[in-house]
Order: structure tokens, then sequence, then C-alpha cells
């Protein structure tokens, strides 16, 4: 993790929501060190260069999450300009920090009372406004980090990282819906809405397909704790919206996030009990 990228962070999204002067871009990049060798040959080659302005806002968008990548990430290979590929650009042709706020001021609406929407609507932008928050939390807590690189480090990263990529990826399955709602007027169904909590079970289920008999009972000890840990923190989050005990409930409401929490407990206690199951073998 790359601390020294932070203050430029605040920085790159202000120009990605403004109307991004392409000079204005290389001096922000220029200024951060950002792969200087890569904003060289950019800037060499100008703003009416090949593809020159979804290439500058590729880095800048990089520059965003360029401190929490790992220092291989963000080795300057100074790579010849074609080798940007379409895949890349087209990665960052997702909503802004600034799309994001419009989101999250139509929950304070919705949460004040001072617009209706219809249900699923409304659960589009309950579940937005929820990733987003959480998402700022686990930004913060990323930063808060050191950074060594023990294997402890180096996990808990690993994890903040890979929960923020889940986030975000929520975030980009729910805006477009949105837009949809406000620009055409388009209503999801309960089952669009469904479609990333599925598809996120699938591969939830597939990282658990575990040859638990071949482990030792040692390791099948640690990961019984670790599941009932999960266990635990799950059903906090279904009954107080938190994952440690509050002092009064607060339940969460029907919702597609409650149905993944309940799946998700339904998941995990069979994989306790298989795990249970194997150590009971060992004797």
């Amino acid at each position: 993790m790359s601390n020294r990228f932070i203050q430029f962070r605040q920085k790159a999204i202000d120009w990605l929501n403004s109307d991004r002067n392409f000079n204005t871009g290389i001096q922000l990049l220029e200024e951060s060190k950002f792969k200087p060798g890569v904003v060289a040959k950019l800037k060499k080659h100008g703003e009416n260069g090949p593809e020159a302005k979804k290439r500058l806002k590729f880095l800048v968008n990089e520059l965003v999450k360029a401190w929490i990548m790992p220092e291989q990430a963000l080795t300057d290979n100074a790579p010849e300009l074609g080798d940007f590929t379409d895949t890349d650009l087209k990665k960052q042709e997702g909503h802004s920090d600034k799309d994001a706020l419009s989101l999250v001021d139509a929950y304070k609406a919705l949460s004040e009372q001072e617009r209706q929407y219809p249900e699923t609507v409304a659960q589009v932008i309950r579940r937005y406004a929820d990733a987003y928050k959480q998402r700022d939390i686990l930004h913060k807590k990323m930063a808060d980090m050191p950074e060594d690189n023990d294997e402890a480090t180096v996990s808990a990263r690993k994890q903040l990282s890979d929960q923020i990529a889940a986030l975000s990826d929520e975030m980009e399955f729910l805006y477009p819906k949105y837009i949809a709602f406000t620009e055409n007027g388009e209503v999801p169904t309960e089952e669009e809405l469904k479609q990333l909590v599925d598809k996120q079970e699938d591969v939830d289920k597939e990282k658990n397909e575990v040859d638990y008999s071949s482990l030792s009972k040692e390791k099948l000890q640690k990961m019984r704790k670790s599941v009932a840990t999960k266990i635990l923190r799950a059903r906090n989050m279904l009954e107080f919206q938190q994952e440690s005990k509050a002092d009064k409930p607060n339940p969460m409401p029907e919702c597609p996030k409650r149905v993944k929490y309940e799946t998700k407990i339904a998941n995990l206690t069979e994989e306790l009990e298989k795990i249970d199951y194997a150590i009971a073998a060992l004797g």
C-alpha cells in the first residue's frame, strides 16, 4: 500500500468531476509522481494524441486508487500508449463520485420522507447509500493500516480490498437502475435486484468448496472458529444492522440485503457442519 498517494486522491476525484482539462490532469499526475514514464509519453503526444482524453482519464482513475495498490502494481514500465487496452479504458466508464452523491442525496430525501419512490427504486437507493457508506468506512480503515508487509497485515489489507471491490461492484450494479428510473421512469423488478446477490452467492459457494478430510485437526479447529465468528457477525447484522451486538435491537428490514445475509448464514452453517464432521472423524 502506498500512502504517499493519499493526498492526491481528492484532487484526482475533483478533476474527474470537473471539465477534465487535459493540461490540468497532466499537471496533477506529474505532481503526484504517479507512473511518470507513462505520463511523460502521454504529455508528449498531447491532447490530440490517440485516445488522449480517455487515456488521461484512465490514469487519473488509477491515481484515485493508487494508495491501496500494492507496490508491484505501481511499477512504471513506461509502456507505449497503445499498451492501454480498450478493456482498460472501458473500465473507467463507470459513474463518478459526483454521481454517487446524487444518489446519497436521494437517500436523504427518502429517509426524511421528502419524496416517495416505488418500492424497488427505494431498495436501490437504500442499498446504494449503504454500500457507499460502508465503502467509505473501509477506505478509512485501509488508510489507517500500517505499511508493514507481514503476513497478518497483508491478509487484512487483502480482505479490506476485496470488501471494497465488492461494494464498488454493488454500486456499479445499482447506479444504472437508478438512472433508468430518473431519466426514463423504468422501475426495476425484484428479480433484477437479486441478480448481483445471486451471482455473489455462486462465487462464495465456489470458494467454499473445500476438501475438509485432507486438513489437519488444528487447521479445522481454526477454520471452525473463523466460520463461527462469521455466523455471529451475520446474525448481528440481521438483528442490529452492525457486526457487533448493540444495546437495542435494530432489525434489518425485508430487502435483498437481508436475503443475502440469511443465505450467508445458511451456507456458513452448512460449512460449519462439514467442519464438525471432519473434526469428529479425526477423533
